[in-house]
């Protein structure tokens, strides 16, 4: 009869139990995490872009400065050829010219 008692009063706690069910918290964390991977990779990109293009910038103004040593060292020389100077200065002057467009 003990048994018979025990278990209707189980029973009986049994019906009071509610079910509270949750959304599946996995799949949306990794939603979550994917997006910000996104997020992350467009900042990524918009870096690198601006970064590569200010050291073309950097780059182009380096140009800039060689080529305008390089005319001065041009029109140094036609001028000394206007002159009439010797080869051996012209073959030292095209060195350097050489060297210095290497």
């Amino acid at each position: 009869m003990e048994e018979t008692h025990n278990t209707l009063k189980f029973a009986q706690r049994a019906k009071r139990v509610t079910v509270q069910a949750t959304p599946n918290r996995v799949r949306n964390t990794f939603h979550e995490v994917w997006s910000r991977c996104l997020r992350i990779h467009e900042v990524c990109v918009k870096y690198t872009s601006a970064v590569i293009h200010a050291l073309q910038i950097v780059d182009e103004k380096q140009l800039l400065k060689r080529y305008q040593k390089e005319i001065v060292s041009l029109k140094e020389e036609l001028n000394q050829l206007k002159r009439g100077t010797p080869e051996e200065d012209l073959i030292s002057i095209r060195e350097e010219v050489l060297i210095f467009v290497l």
